[in-house]
């Protein structure tokens, strides 16, 4: 499940105006060229067209970052040019419109209004913890982490997790551990009609849901979905989601998540290999509930 990543011209135009003019966004983007475990999508049009947006001094630098990342480091990845682009716009939008990933970050330094790339993350947008934030973050290190003071009013809470699904080009699918199946809280709403593998722990305890309640209430938040139990063991509390390559953990049970709350903190991985064991360990943990 491998990562795309589309920077638009104005990203590398800002980069090559270096350090000085902008510090922060220089090493945000030196960071993205030299995070591997995220390719950076590129064509022999698009270099091209963007040779010719590159001010004359910094042609030379920019060639020299299209040699080494393209031939040394592997971080370019090489796609089939349009036949028909005219001009940069064009060849980045065929290209996206091509690329079959569903996990694409898509990268402007500013709003373009001729865009129509969905869900691109803004540079001069980004306030934590908002989507460009988010994108911004996992493109440069792969994991961001997120606290209670991150958040002002319960309703951006909500809004974060709606922007983790936003994530995906199409979310129709994701897998979540929840120990005590907690569900009296909005952070699911936007998953009605995703299929989800909902995973959750059988209990003795008279104090808890038992398994049948526990379907019945995941039959009244979910149009399709597949309760997988364990039995209930001494480990570490499990209040996780999967989709794509996309991890995101939680420290506290999903309705606590509210600002009134000071002990929870989100994190936001994008990790392939993770995401891949935790889906192995849920086949041999875990059975289906008929």
């Amino acid at each position: 499940m491998e990562t795309i990543i589309f920077l638009y011209k104005d990203i590398f135009q800002q980069f090559f105006k270096g350090r000085k003019n902008n510090p922060n966004f220089y090493d945000c983007v030196k960071n993205i060229f030299f995070n591997f475990e995220q390719k950076i999508l590129f064509s022999s049009n698009l270099t091209k067209y963007l040779r010719a947006e590159i001010e004359r001094e910094n042609l030379d630098l920019f060639n020299q970052l299209i040699k080494q990342f393209t031939f040394e480091e592997d971080k370019f990845k090489m796609e089939k040019s349009s036949k028909d682009s005219q001009n940069f716009d064009e060849e980045f939008n065929f290209l996206h419109q091509n690329c079959k990933l569903k996990v694409i970050f898509s990268l402007f330094f500013e709003k373009n209004e001729k865009s129509c790339i969905k869900n691109e993350a803004i540079y001069t947008n980004i306030a934590k913890p908002n989507f460009d934030f988010l994108i911004f973050e996992l493109a440069r290190t792969g994991k961001v982490s997120f606290s209670y003071n991150d958040f002002q009013k319960d309703a951006e809470v909500k809004t974060f997790f709606d922007n983790l699904y936003r994530i995906p080009q199409n979310i129709s699918e994701i897998y979540i551990w929840d120990r005590h199946c907690n569900l009296e809280h909005p952070f699911f709403d936007s998953l009605k009609t995703v299929f989800v593998h909902y995973h959750t722990n059988k209990t003795n305890s008279p104090k808890e849901k038992n398994i049948f309640q526990k379907k019945r209430d995941l039959a009244e938040i979910f149009n399709k979905f597949k309760l997988k139990v364990a039995e209930e063991s001494g480990q570490t509390h499990q209040r996780w989601m999967v989709f794509e390559n996309i991890f995101v953990g939680v420290d506290n049970d999903f309705q606590y998540l509210k600002t009134q709350y000071h002990n929870w903190n989100i994190v936001v991985e994008c990790n392939p290999q993770k995401v891949a064991k935790l889906l192995k360990d849920a086949e041999e943990d875990y059975e289906l509930l008929r």
